[in-house]
C-alpha cells in the first residue's frame, strides 16, 4: 500500500508546485485545492451525484447489451465452423471503426439523449467482449474434450460443462478490459450526444472556462474507474473464484 502511495503523492506535490509557481500556470492548472473545492461545490448542489449516476445508468446499460451479445456470438462462433465463418467478415468490418464515428448515426438513428448513447457504448464494447469470448473458447484444451465424449458426455453436456468453465477467465477479461472502454467511451458520448452526465458536465465547465471544475472531473472519472475496475476483481475473486 506505501508503495502504490508514493507515486501518486510525488504527482500530486509536483501539480501543487507547478500551480503554485506562476499565476499563468494557476489560471490553466489549478491547484489541487481548488480543484477539490470546484467538485465540492457541484456536490453541494447534488449536480455532480446525478451526473455521474446518469453516466453509470448509461455505461452499464451499454455494456450489458454488449455482455449478452458478444458472449453469446463468442460463444456460437466458437463452436459452429459455420457461424464461424458467417460472421467472421462483418465483424473484422465493423471492429477497426471508431465509436465516435458511430455518435452522428447514433443521432439520426435514436436522437439526442439515453438511447444514443446506450447503442454508441454497446458498439464501442461488444468486439472486445466477443473477441475475447471467442480466443478464450477456441484455447479451451481439447483433451478435456475428448475425454468427456470418451465418457459418454454429449455436445451440450460438453460445452456447459467443458468450454463455458474453461473459458470463464478470458470472458471475465474481455468484460474487464470493456469495462473500461465503455466508462471512457461514455463521457465522450456526452460530450456530444446529451445534456446529462460527466462528459456534459466537463463540456460546460470547458465553455465556461472552468478549468478547475474540468480537471476535477478528470480526476473523478479517473477515481470512479478505479473503483469500477476493483469492484469488478472483487466479484470476479468471490464469485466464479478466479
Amino acid at each position: 500500500m506505501i508503495l502504490r502511495l508514493i507515486l501518486p503523492v510525488v504527482l500530486l506535490l509536483v501539480w501543487w508546485a507547478a500551480s503554485s509557481s506562476s499565476p499563468v500556470i494557476a489560471s490553466v492548472l489549478p491547484a489541487p485545492h481548488r480543484v477539490v473545492m470546484a467538485l465540492f461545490g457541484e456536490a453541494a448542489n447534488g449536480t455532480l451525484g446525478r451526473n455521474v449516476l446518469a453516466s453509470l445508468e448509461r455505461a452499464f446499460g451499454g455494456m450489458a447489451i454488449a455482455g449478452s451479445v458478444g458472449i453469446s456470438l463468442g460463444l456460437a462462433m466458437s463452436q459452429s465452423p459455420i457461424v464461424r465463418g458467417l460472421f467472421a467478415g462483418p465483424v473484422e468490418l465493423l471492429r477497426p471503426i471508431s465509436s465516435i464515428a458511430w455518435i452522428p448515426l447514433a443521432i439520426l438513428w435514436f436522437g439526442l439523449g439515453f438511447k444514443s448513447v446506450i447503442f454508441v457504448i454497446a458498439i464501442s464494447c461488444v468486439f472486445i467482449i466477443l473477441l475475447n469470448t471467442l480466443a478464450a473458447a477456441l484455447r479451451v484444451d481439447q483433451d478435456l474434450v475428448k475425454a468427456a465424449l470418451t465418457l459418454g458426455a454429449n455436445q451440450w453436456i460438453v460445452f456447459r460443462r467443458v468450454v463455458v468453465p474453461s473459458a470463464t477467465p478470458g470472458i471475465l477479461l474481455g468484460l474487464r478490459i470493456a469495462l473500461q472502454g465503455a466508462w471512457g467511451g461514455v463521457l465522450v458520448a456526452e460530450m456530444i450526444a446529451t445534456d446529462r452526465g460527466i462528459g456534459y458536465m466537463m463540456l460546460r465547465a470547458q465553455a465556461s472556462f472552468n478549468s478547475e471544475l474540468v480537471i476535477g472531473c478528470m480526476v473523478l472519472v479517473g477515481a470512479v474507474g478505479y473503483v469500477l475496475n476493483a469492484l469488478f476483481l472483487w466479484m470476479q475473486r468471490k464469485v466464479f473464484h478466479v
